[in-house]
């Protein structure tokens, strides 16, 4: 449906390396909760950039430890 879209989701430290990939995920219009794996991420700040249909968002996530 036109609701509906995938998007990938790439979670990157701050020397710019892609920690996390995750590709083809589905994602609906409005809100949505997508899980992800930190469990091998040391603590620290990392920038999450997910793409749909182009757009891209670029948020920063903290993780502590």
């Amino acid at each position: 449906s036109a609701d509906a879209a995938n998007a990938s989701i790439k979670v990157l430290d701050l020397v710019g390396k892609t920690v996390i990939y995750m590709n083809n995920v589905n994602v609906n219009s409005g809100q949505n909760n997508i899980e992800l794996n930190t469990a091998n991420l040391n603590a620290g700040v990392y920038m999450v950039e997910v793409t749909i249909d182009g757009q891209v968002s670029t948020s920063q996530l903290v993780i502590q430890k």
